[in-house]
Parts: C-alpha cells; structure tokens; sequence
C-alpha cells in the first residue's frame, strides 16, 4: 500500500513570519477624525495625538447628526486601504474596522482627502491612544539590579 506524505511547502512558511513582525504603514493614506462622542473638542485632540505617532491627519469634523452619539470607536475605510483603517484601529486599542458608506457620516457627506475615518465615540474621546502605551519608555532598572 503506497501512502503519499503530506508536502510542507517551507516558502509557504517562511512568508508568514515577515508579515507578524512588520508594523502596519503610518502613512500612504489620510485620516479623518469625525467627533461622534458629544464631547467638544475630542475630534480635535484624537487628531492631534495620531499626528505624534506619525499619522497624517485631516481637519477634524463632526459626525453627521443623523449618525447620532456613539459609545464605541469604530474605524471606517474607503476600499482598498483595509490596511491603513487596521493600523488606525490597533493604536486605538483594536477597534472594530469596516467598509465606510457613501455618503460618509460626517458633516456634509465627505471624507475629503482621507481614506480613514474614525467615527469617535465616547469610549475613547478624551483618552490617550491604548495602542501607543506600550511603546512609552518602561522603567526596567529595577527588575535588573536583583543580582549582587
């Protein structure tokens, strides 16, 4: 009886490691910060702090008052920038990403330049970026000083 061995392509390994590794692109697209939370000023300071972890941020805005106050953060995405609206999404602390609608729920319909719209909700309007707290400056000496 002849039993043929599964084939383990190591290409087909090797690939998936790389994409693990690499950091998601800061830049190639534009975000939109859409202030969705009712709470004045939000929109502002959420583009302001993407700005400092090397986003390139439009003009805030107000979400469309259709769209109502949200309590949970969602990233939008205009087709094709899946991968911009994830990296927005993971320094946001991994909030869920979705295919934006046309028109946009902002304030006269459009995005404009952006091709990533972060619909803010209350959740995190007024809070830093979850996402960028690992990369602040952990102070180690302590746990290393252990051995005399």
């Amino acid at each position: 009886v002849e039993t043929e061995a599964p084939v383990v392509d190591p290409t087909g390994e090797s690939s998936v490691a790389p994409a693990e590794t690499t950091t998601l692109p800061r830049s190639g697209f534009k975000v939109m910060v859409a202030n969705a939370s009712g709470i004045t000023g939000s929109a502002g300071q959420m583009s302001t702090a993407l700005q400092s972890e090397q986003f390139i941020v439009t003009q805030p805005i107000n979400a469309d008052v259709t769209y109502g106050k949200q309590s949970v953060t969602v990233v939008f995405y205009v087709p094709g920038y899946e991968t911009g609206a994830t990296a927005v999404a993971e320094i946001l602390g991994g909030v869920q990403i979705q295919p934006v609608a046309t028109p946009a729920p902002v304030e006269g319909g459009s995005l404009g330049e952006a091709q990533v719209l972060i619909m803010l909700g209350t959740d995190l309007a007024g809070k830093l970026l979850p996402g960028a707290l690992p990369a602040a400056p952990v102070d180690t000496t302590t746990t290393t000083v252990a051995p005399a």
